[in-house]
């Protein structure tokens, strides 16, 4: 265990100096995935238990006594699982960034871009159409404020409150 554990240590020591942008995330994960598999075989020869590859740390009761050392053991290949899981998420969603930003430089250097020209044009109608409607609602609005404003000055009597209620309804 104490080997892993090292291990580990080098690793994160490698990530630390390296850098986030010059880091080869493909080789993390190779040595993430050999530690965790390593960690796995340890565990299973160790205890006669098997493991499963979510990340939850908490160590099962079907799983009996173990001692503090395997129970650590446990955890950290878990939280190796789960940091495995973020960093390719991470990683995923960094390339997918790429690639928007990609599209985007292209575009805008005069680069082919997927929709037609006649789709934009579109969206801008359709676009000046929506902010028209919300023009049109937003004027109605204030006037339906400013005749509450009104009828809040006059005297009610019961017939005015009635017609306001009718009104409202």
């Amino acid at each position: 265990m104490t080997q892993l554990s090292d291990r580990l240590k080098s690793l994160h020591g490698e990530m630390s100096e390296k850098g986030e942008e010059s880091m080869d995330w493909g080789e993390v994960d190779t040595k993430l995935m050999s530690l965790i598999g390593e960690g796995v075989e340890q565990f299973v020869q160790q205890t006669g238990q098997n493991m499963d590859m979510s990340p939850d740390t908490s160590v099962p009761e079907s799983m009996g006594d173990l001692t503090e050392e395997h129970k650590a053991l446990f955890q950290g290949i878990k939280r190796l699982i789960y940091a495995r899981r973020n960093m390719t998420a991470a990683s995923q969603c960094n390339r997918t960034q790429q690639g928007l930003d990609d599209e985007v430089r292209d575009s805008s250097a005069g680069g082919h871009s997927d929709a037609p020209d006649q789709e934009e044009s579109g969206d801008e109608d359709e676009a000046s159409a929506v902010k028209n409607s919300a023009d049109e609602t937003e004027s109605a609005t204030e006037k339906s404020d400013t005749e509450d404003m009104q009828d809040a000055k006059k005297p009610k009597t019961a017939e005015t409150e009635s017609a306001s209620v009718q009104g409202s309804v």
